[in-house]
């Protein structure tokens, strides 16, 4: 335990130490690429199905950030310092809400939680239930409630409604 400890302070490795630091390395550098896969993925799907492009937002930064980790065990702990890449961002989903701060109603932006496994996607917030459903039929979901609140805030006097009173309106005036 007391050479681990020398070591580390004078910044000298063993051999098994470097190859611990190594692959904890190539594991940070191998996550980042499948984190951008997976949000280009996102998109993609998400773009692919109709989804407008003002409602969607695709930024992401690679950053660099220096931590502290443990490589060693809970009784032989091994901390060394490193400089590592982590992913900050993502894929964001935005649905129209009314918003009456001011005073004045008026449509803004909201983000909106979702999630994408086996070619379907999960938003509660347009589905109205946690069921996976097609990106397609997402698509439409949200094209429907933006359609809804822009109808709402056009009618104020209706602005209790609720959205499947407004999503029949909708339909009888299509």
């Amino acid at each position: 335990m007391k050479e681990m400890q020398l070591t580390l302070e004078l910044d000298v490795r063993t051999a098994e130490q470097q190859k611990k630091i190594d692959n904890y390395l190539v594991a940070r550098k191998n996550e980042v690429e499948r984190q951008i896969v997976s949000m280009t993925n996102q998109y993609n799907t998400l773009v692919n199905a109709g989804v407008y492009s003002e409602d969607i937002d695709f930024k992401y930064d690679i950053e660099s950030i220096t931590r502290e980790v443990d490589l060693g065990t809970y009784s032989e702990p091994d901390k060394v310092e490193l400089t590592f890449d982590v992913v900050k961002g993502g894929v964001k989903l935005f649905r129209d809400e009314i918003d009456t701060k001011d005073g004045e109603p008026k449509i803004v932006k909201t983000n909106t939680w979702f999630t994408i496994g086996d070619g379907k996607i999960e938003c509660s917030s347009l589905v109205g239930s946690f069921r996976a459903v097609k990106p397609e039929t997402l698509a439409r979901k949200l094209k429907e409630h933006n359609e809804s609140r822009k109808f709402q805030l056009e009618n104020e006097d209706d602005l209790d409604c609720d959205s499947e009173g407004l999503n029949t309106v909708l339909e009888f005036v299509k």
